[in-house]
Parts: C-alpha cells; sequence; structure tokens
C-alpha cells in the first residue's frame, strides 16, 4: 500500500523517501533491498549516516530507507527524538516521508514514530481487524491533536467493502 502510494506521488514529480520501520517482518526492506546491510536502525542509532543508508537514486525521485538484515536482534530502541531528528532531515531532501511500520500489536517504537510523522493512515485487512483493537490503536496514537488522516481496509470483497 505505502509502496503503491509513493510511486504514484513520483510520477507527479514528488521526490519521496519511504521508511521500512518493521525489524521483523522487513516487507519493504525485502522488496527493494533484500540484503541491505545499513538500513534505519544504524541511522537512528548513529552507527551510519543517513546518505549512505538510502538505496536509489535521487535523480528519479524515489529513494527507500530500508530495514538491514539482523536488524530484529538489535538491542534497545531508538527514542522519539531520534525519529524526529530523522524525520526532520528527511523534509530537507524529501517533499514525503512514509514510514511503513509493523502492526502496531508488534511495534515497539509505534508511539515514538507517531509522535515524530506529521499524520497517519492506518491499513486494515479486513475480517482480521477487530473494532477493539482498532480502537486501541486510534487511542495510543491521538497524540499532539488528531494525526489519523484516514483509514485504508484491504482485502475486502463487494460486501465488505460496501
Amino acid at each position: 500500500m505505502a509502496l503503491n502510494l509513493a510511486l504514484a506521488a513520483v510520477s507527479s514529480g514528488e521526490r519521496v523517501l519511504i521508511v521500512d520501520a518493521d525489524p521483523v517482518r522487513r516487507s519493504l526492506s525485502k522488496l527493494v533491498a533484500p540484503q541491505a546491510s545499513v538500513g534505519l536502525m544504524e541511522v537512528l542509532s548513529g552507527k551510519a549516516h543517513f546518505r549512505d543508508a538510502l538505496i536509489g537514486h535521487p535523480a528519479n525521485g524515489f529513494q527507500a530507507l530500508p530495514m538491514a538484515v539482523g536488524s530484529d536482534k538489535i538491542r534497545g530502541r531508538p527514542s522519539r527524538a531520534a525519529y524526529e531528528r530523522l524525520v526532520a532531515l528527511a523534509r530537507t531532501k524529501f517533499d514525503y516521508v512514509l514510514f511503513v511500520g509493523a502492526p502496531l500489536s508488534d511495534e515497539p517504537d509505534a508511539r515514538a514514530i507517531a509522535e515524530a510523522v506529521d499524520q497517519i493512515a492506518l491499513v486494515l485487512r479486513a475480517g482480521s481487524t477487530r473494532r477493539g483493537d482498532l480502537e486501541a490503536a486510534l487511542r495510543a496514537l491521538r497524540i499532539r491533536g488528531q494525526k489519523t488522516c484516514g483509514i485504508v481496509l484491504t482485502m475486502a470483497g463487494a460486501p465488505a467493502a460496501a
């Protein structure tokens, strides 16, 4: 979903950074940089420079900050300030910065990421997400005002979408 959104923005001439913030599944990284040895966690911890971790070429308007192989084994979690510094730096170079996160129940950094970004779109799978889960996610992410800009329902057949 996020990759399609990023590519649509690039096709309109925007400069887009997409960030894989899921250290366990690495879904985005498996598509764009399956063997990445440097990525988000190394940048946030100061072990790598932002520009050295980017995948893609700035000239085409699309770059990714992958999750490196083995990032799920890194001890300690990045601070909210580390995410805010990353977002501030990315804003100087990109028109849009998209984070692809893990399911909220699996994501220890969800609140730190939510504090650092401008808006949040929740992506839910039809038939898999209970109303209570959605309500808990919205409560957890409603910080510094209303940041939730939308909810996307995936894998919905015609009756569920109606």
